[in-house]
């Protein structure tokens, strides 16, 4: 996940991790030329941390040597964001047959303006199912109107937004999957805490990926969960609309397994579900907007965005992805 282009979160102690063959690892940070070391594992894992500093469009490089040197090249620091959840996460700015999205055209044309202020990595999927710890086939993009064609619409507004405010680099990390259940972005522990919860049901192999339990957690999640950001952004819900009753819980019990994973009480902010006629027979949409706004109300550091303004009842994937950016950065800086 590391490479070169990225972005880190400014005024931290950000992790940077790895693998080598039992050797020691130097890793060298130009922004304030210091040297750190750490030993592997006996796996050949290694993780250290490295403080940086005040963020700014001033590219930076890391070396890292385990008797070999790598050099990491054109680093920013600034402002980085973790974005999941499902289709309307994932719907990228080039949109989808028949669905496009309002704006793209000129966002594109004037993507270069912002290779200095916006990156992103989208965690690409896997026919697996078991966890793992990085992933390949994916790199940091630099925004242009050829990468910026496959970035998150609503991702890449919210980004947008925040440089054009803050005046500093953001870095997204893109993880979303179309037409998932929340269930699968958690681990059967934290199922099982949640009273009624039917565990078998959800981890039925015959569920396909995006929907069995803990899936998405183990190959989307933990991928990046050693990556140091401000927060998360989650965008998801329609596809638990058939039991939204469960709804409330499953998602205070998720954000709290999330903020224990990542060690940090990160804010987390919510899209409301796509203004949709779902042809429901049990009020689940209207139901999974009350759950999303009783936890945002409930839980600490977490924020909620309204969308019933914004859509199209016959569309499940709104073309107004910049309304829903610009709406999720005015909530991150208003708080």
């Amino acid at each position: 996940m590391m490479g070169d282009h990225m972005v880190l979160q400014q005024n931290s102690s950000v992790k940077l991790w790895g693998w080598a063959d039992g050797k020691k690892v130097t890793v060298t940070t130009s922004w304030n030329n210091r040297t750190y070391k750490v030993t592997p594992d006996k796996d050949g894992a290694w993780l250290v941390k490295v403080d940086t500093p005040a963020g700014s469009y001033t590219p930076y490089s890391i070396t890292i040597s385990d008797g070999t040197r790598t050099t990491l090249s054109d680093i920013l620091i600034g402002e980085v964001w973790i974005c999941s959840g499902q289709s309307n996460m994932e719907m990228t700015m080039k949109g989808n047959m028949g669905q496009p999205i309002d704006h793209s055209l000129e966002t594109l044309l004037n993507a270069g303006n912002y290779r200095d202020r916006i990156r992103f990595i989208t965690v690409p999927r896997t026919k697996g199912v078991k966890e793992r710890a990085d992933f390949e086939g994916a790199k940091w993009e630099v925004s242009s109107p050829e990468t910026t064609m496959d970035c998150s619409a609503a991702g890449y507004f919210f980004a947008k937004q925040l440089t054009e405010t803050l005046h500093l680099p953001v870095g997204l990390v893109i993880n979303s999957w179309g037409g998932s259940r929340i269930e699968a972005w958690m681990t059967e522990e934290t199922l099982a805490s949640v009273e009624g919860a039917n565990i078998e049901a959800a981890k039925n192999p015959k569920l396909d990926t995006n929907s069995r339990l803990q899936c998405l957690y183990n190959i989307m999640l933990l991928p990046v969960k050693n990556y140091t950001a401000r927060g998360f952004l989650w965008y998801q819900g329609e596809s638990n609309r058939d039991n939204p009753s469960s709804y409330n819980l499953l998602m205070e019990k998720m954000i709290a397994s999330w903020r224990k994973g990542f060690g940090k009480n990160f804010p987390f902010y919510m899209v409301q579900i796509a203004p949709y006629n779902y042809h429901s027979t049990n009020n689940g949409p209207a139901l999974i907007r009350e759950a999303q706004e009783q936890v945002a109300h409930r839980v600490d550091n977490v924020g909620l965005i309204t969308t019933t303004d914004i859509g199209d009842p016959d569309n499940i994937h709104p073309a107004q992805k910049a309304e829903a950016g610009f709406r999720l950065a005015n909530l991150v800086l208003g708080r």
